[in-house]
Order: structure tokens, then sequence, then C-alpha cells
């Protein structure tokens, strides 16, 4: 990210001048389904909706604005935005997780578990956590905080330096996901704190992916 903005700057801005082809002050929302090439081979960016929408472009640039993140992917829903940023880690991924888990989550952990393409190791707590950390080979933190249903707290700056300094690895970069129920902005600063480090990701379960 460039020059950091304040948020009701970003917002007010959000979408303004962005349609060069009428010149409309504010993003119009797109509902065409396919667009037309100027030439054969030629894009001006946009094939098929569901690969890519100019309204939904300024979304996710807004989004990434917002949480100073290099880029934003929305999705139909925040288990897509999940499974979405698991697709990146080897089949063998060892995660370390929180168990107080959105339901969804969980199900999805344990299929993907019986399945053999991840295994889950889960703690209740923040020195639970810490202690896995300490003392087994852990890939991907996975968190929730706050958790649903319980409204458990975690300190993301402190599990994010911790989990980079006991090198949690897999491809070789080190991963922390976070999912988030209520507003991500709650916890920003903290976010901001380990967001620019190498190949970290924010998952937020409103729908939304976040990268930094």
């Amino acid at each position: 990210m460039s020059k950091k903005r304040n948020i009701n700057t970003i917002l007010a801005q959000a979408g303004i001048k962005s349609d060069k082809a009428t010149g409309a002050l504010t993003t119009p929302l797109h509902f065409s389904t396919t667009y037309q090439h100027p030439e054969f081979g030629q894009s001006t960016g946009f094939d098929y909706t569901r690969t890519k929408n100019p309204t939904r472009a300024t979304a996710e640039k807004t989004l990434a604005a917002i949480e100073s993140a290099d880029y934003a992917l929305a999705t139909s829903s925040g288990m897509s935005a999940i499974v979405l940023a698991f697709s990146i880690f080897p089949v063998g991924s060892k995660v370390l997780a929180v168990r107080d888990l959105y339901g969804g989550s969980f199900r999805w952990f344990n299929q993907q578990e019986q399945e053999g393409r991840f295994s889950f190791t889960y703690a209740n707590t923040e020195e639970e956590l810490i202690h896995h950390l300490d003392n087994d080979p852990v890939d991907v933190l996975y968190i929730e905080t706050p958790t649903n249903p319980l409204m458990l707290e975690f300190d993301i700056a402190h599990l994010a330096k911790l989990a980079h300094a006991k090198r949690c690895q897999s491809r070789g970069g080190q991963y922390l996901s976070i999912a988030q129920s209520i507003n991500v902005r709650l916890k920003r600063e903290q976010i901001l704190s380990f967001i620019q480090q190498p190949s970290t990701w924010l998952v937020t379960t409103m729908s939304w992916l976040v990268l930094s």
C-alpha cells in the first residue's frame, strides 16, 4: 500500500471516478455476464462476470484499502473465503486451530481431515495455542477471534509474532489465517502488526479474503 489514508477518506472516495467509459462519478452496478473484446485475442480485463466484474473489482479495491492490504477477493460466502485460502496449502499440512469454531468451519475441517488433506490440532485457550507452537510442528495457525459462539478473544499480534518466530512453514512460507464474524476493523491495529510479513493471509468470514 502507498500513502496511508484515514478510513473516512477511503470510504468517501470509494469508487469515485472509476468508470472511465462513461465518466460516472460513482461506480455503476454492472449486471452483464459477458464482456465484448476490442479485437480478437484482446481483453479489457473483463471476460465473464464469474471471474471478474467491474463493480466487484471496485469493492475489492476498497476492502483492500480499508485493511491496508495488497489486495482483496470478494467471495460468495465466508466459508468459500476459508476454502479458497486453504487451497494454497499442500496436502498433509498440519493446522493448529482454536477449538471454539464456527460450526461450518469445524465441519469442513473435519471433512478435510477424514479425507487425508490436512491434520488438525485444536486448542481451547491462547496458552494452549502457544504451547503447541512451542512444541509441535505446525504449518498453519488458524484463529477465529472473537470466536463463535463463545466470543473468546485472542491476541493476534502476539500469536502472529510467535508463529513466525517458530517458523510455521508451508511451501517455504509462513501462514497465519484469521477468521472473524464481526467487522475486521475492530482488530485493525493488531492485524496491521503482522499483515506486512511475507506469505501472510487474512481470512474473514464476511465473504471476502484480504491478502498481503
